[in-house]
């Protein structure tokens, strides 16, 4: 975890702390972070705590983007298309590798796809984004508890 740190430290002093790199490496440092307390609970480093890491750096990766073109990037088609297209993506694939996981990633992609462009304040797009995480929250744990 220690590199990813060191990228962070970088971006930090580079006073660039919402590149994209920098964000990725947090999101890294998070899942990781909730592999090691899966850990401590379950004593084991198995399938599941894979997953758990990798369902979660792909919603907080599509949450990365959809802030990114709602505050900063707000008027670059360029992330719009990335955003839309990698929100698309997510469910697409979602949908062909495990089609009930998919049910956590539909309100994301309607989002992203749906707000983009509106005037929505900083505080209503983080009451959203909130709203949002909740419901991934709920839904994979629904989820996971159903897998098995």
């Amino acid at each position: 975890m220690i590199p990813l740190f060191f990228i962070n430290m970088y971006f930090d002093r580079q006073k660039n702390e919402r590149a994209l790199l920098n964000d990725v490496s947090a999101i890294i440092v998070f899942c990781i972070g909730g592999m090691i307390s899966y850990y401590f609970t379950m004593k084991t480093i198995d399938e599941t705590a894979w997953l758990i890491a990798l369902v979660s750096f792909l919603y907080f990766m599509g949450s990365t983007f959809y802030v990114k073109t709602m505050i900063r990037e707000k008027k670059n088609p360029t992330y719009r298309w990335i955003s839309w297209g990698y929100h698309v993506s997510l469910v697409v694939g979602t949908f062909i590798v495990s089609p009930w996981f998919v049910i956590a990633f539909i309100p994301s992609c309607i989002r992203a796809i749906v707000l983009y462009g509106k005037k929505v304040t900083i505080l209503k797009g983080g009451v959203w984004e909130i709203v949002n995480s909740v419901y991934f929250f709920i839904a994979t744990t629904v989820l996971f508890q159903l897998k098995g």
